[in-house]
């Protein structure tokens, strides 16, 4: 790619970009050539049928066990969490949780953090504490345990000692403390019409929303350090607003949309460009994930299910169509969110917070796992420019690649490329013109997707270089930062030889 030439002509191609808009924004189209995480998954089984078939649509999972109901339950839930990981550890990360059954007991906290102990050395890089926390769970004496019981807090400090991330499905929707008729999604209305012991509205003797919240606060005020995942929004998914300020409260926290589309887009229905905004200034701290449990034996049903929820929610987010929704009774538009965005939301936040899991980028890469980049490419641009870019196969030390952009007025430029293995560490070199080559480091490396990304911080534009596979296309990327902007070009190589 032609990284100083892209600089000097930048603000035309920026230009370009924005008024033709193909370069900013993802179409439906695109929907299964990017590579993806679905943060909120239960996937319960011993069977990789739903796994193996969500990696046509480059889907990979952070896999939850939640400890919501009998012992045995528990156990069958974390045998098939560690049956999915094992089968294919770049595919899923695991997620555990930990009894609850015997909370009276004067040991638990000790047997808790044994247990989470043989969890993490086995691979898990979280734990997930459920709603029964603070709406089911009472102690010896009949007190609803809340999550900032003094008895968690040594539990909560060994998962940050050991650098993992804290997950809570704390509370319910603010739809749950409201009567059936006045709740906004019809989702909602389902739930918690099927599910009355979980309706609050019907048990004014539990604490109240925003008790609910406090409590969870609380708990975050006594560990400001822990790197905590809102599930669901945070239980705040009536008001962009609210999740904003609670952002801005916890900067080490981050938020998954998991089972709350519906009431996002009930607000979009009511100011698109809040939501939008939202979006925009929060995209460093939003996750994606969608709630999916897969049974036994129903992979594949599951599978033509959830990808149909996959493609209404990529539609939302990269369109601005008028979309159909289940959760609402009147169609909503889509937010169209930039693909810089998108590609936090749906992937990189995810490769960030839960930068233990997938084994794949923790492994060291070597230069004949990038064989896939060989070849010959070419992307016909719609100014009529031809770039051509030739990379040849890794041999020794080196990887060495060529680009050439002919523009529609004849009028050339050229730039020498090399991916390098030096001193241990694989960087990737930029040399327009044949000047002096500009070095940038291996930021990951994903190679059940074919994606690496290379980055160099000290450079606006580009600071960040990416490779991504899908196939006989070939995607190659810059972001940066040009006059002070988020800015990025991108282009599509179709295979030539």
């Amino acid at each position: 790619m032609h990284y100083l030439f892209a600089i000097s002509l930048a603000l035309l191609a920026l230009m370009q970009t924005a008024a033709s808009g193909q370069e900013q924004y993802y179409s439906l189209d695109d929907f299964s050539r990017v590579a993806k995480i679905d943060i909120h998954a239960h996937i319960h089984t011993d069977d990789t049928d739903f796994v193996n078939l969500s990696k046509r649509d480059r889907f990979r999972f952070v896999n939850m066990a939640v400890w919501s109901s009998d012992s045995k339950t528990n156990a069958e839930k974390h045998r098939t969490m560690w049956v999915q990981y094992e089968a294919d550890p770049d595919r899923t990360a695991p997620i555990c949780s930990f009894p609850l059954e015997n909370w009276d007991s004067p040991d638990w906290q000790q047997a808790t953090i044994a247990y989470l102990k043989e969890q993490f050395d086995r691979g898990a890089v979280g734990v997930k504490i459920w709603k029964n926390i603070g709406m089911e769970l009472r102690d010896s004496e009949g007190q609803l345990v809340m999550v900032d019981d003094p008895k968690l807090d040594p539990v909560i400090d060994y998962i940050e000692s050991r650098g993992k991330v804290l997950l809570g499905h704390l509370g319910e929707p603010k739809n749950c403390w409201l009567p059936i008729d006045e709740l906004t999604t019809l989702n909602d209305r389902s739930y918690f019409s099927e599910n009355p012991k979980y309706h609050m509205h019907l048990h004014p003797e539990m604490p109240s929303y925003e008790e609910q919240v406090a409590a969870r606060d609380r708990m975050l005020d006594k560990h400001p350090t822990v790197s905590f995942v809102g599930c669901h929004l945070a239980s705040l998914e009536w008001s962009v607003d609210r999740i904003a300020a609670f952002l801005e409260r916890y900067p080490n926290a981050t938020v998954g949309v998991a089972a709350r589309m519906g009431q996002l887009q009930y607000q979009t229905q009511r100011d698109r460009q809040r939501v939008r905004k939202f979006f925009i200034e929060y995209q460093d701290r939003i996750m994606y994930g969608t709630d999916t449990g897969v049974r036994p034996g129903r992979g594949a049903e599951k599978y033509a299910y959830v990808k149909k929820k996959w493609l209404r929610d990529w539609e939302y987010f990269n369109t601005d169509h008028q979309i159909e929704v289940p959760e609402l009774p009147d169609p909503v538009q889509g937010i169209k969110l930039p693909k810089t965005v998108v590609d936090k939301i749906y992937r990189d936040n995810a490769l960030r917070v839960f930068a233990a899991s997938w084994p794949g980028q923790k492994r060291s890469v070597s230069l004949p796992q990038l064989n896939w980049l060989a070849g010959k490419w070419r992307c016909k641009m719609p100014d009529k420019s031809v770039v051509d870019e030739d990379w040849m196969r890794p041999s020794g030390t080196a990887m060495l690649g060529m680009n050439r952009t002919v523009r529609g007025d004849g009028q050339t430029s050229f730039e020498f490329m090399r991916i390098a293995s030096e001193d241990g560490s694989i960087l990737f070199f930029a040399s327009p013109s044949g000047r002096k080559a500009t070095p940038f480091n291996l930021a990951y490396y994903d190679q059940p997707n074919q994606r690496v990304a290379f980055e160099n911080e000290d450079n606006d534009f580009p600071n960040r270089v990416i490779y991504d596979r899908r196939g006989d296309e070939l995607t190659g990327r810059i972001e940066g930062k040009f006059n002070g902007q988020p800015a990025s070009l991108q282009w599509k190589f179709e295979l030539v030889e």
